[in-house]
């Protein structure tokens, strides 16, 4: 399968989290964009929507269930990996989707990514 035609996004604020995705994803040939805040992904990243998201829960405003909500009214059903380090219950249970495909607890190893992608995308 030719990953390449897969375009996957990534929404997270941490530098250092986004680029080590963007680097498993694009060694596994998938196309990646990256956002450093929700913000841009959300001025930006709806004009060509990926196959796949993958956003970070915890960003400043908006953070990532405002940016599902934003989704939502937008009826947009792009498959969607949440990644968090949080334990808040409240915040967890407000990012339960039908769209959202997993919600990950960081530290996240490559191979969960790869494969909670590869699931979403299926």
């Amino acid at each position: 399968m030719n990953q390449l035609a897969n375009r996957i996004t990534i929404v997270d604020d941490n530098d250092g989290v986004r680029r080590t995705f963007s680097t498993v994803l694009q060694c596994a040939e998938y196309c990646v964009i990256e956002y450093a805040s929700s913000q841009d992904f959300l001025n930006d990243g709806l004009s060509g929507l990926p196959d796949c998201i993958v956003l970070d829960l915890e960003m400043p405003s908006p953070n990532g269930v405002e940016v599902l909500d934003r989704l939502q009214t937008l009826s947009i059903e792009t498959p969607i990996v949440v990644v968090t380090g949080t334990n808040d219950r409240h915040l967890l249970k407000a990012a339960e989707r039908e769209c959202v495909v997993a919600i990950l607890k960081k530290p996240i190893g490559p191979d969960e990514l790869l494969v909670t992608v590869a699931k979403a995308l299926s």
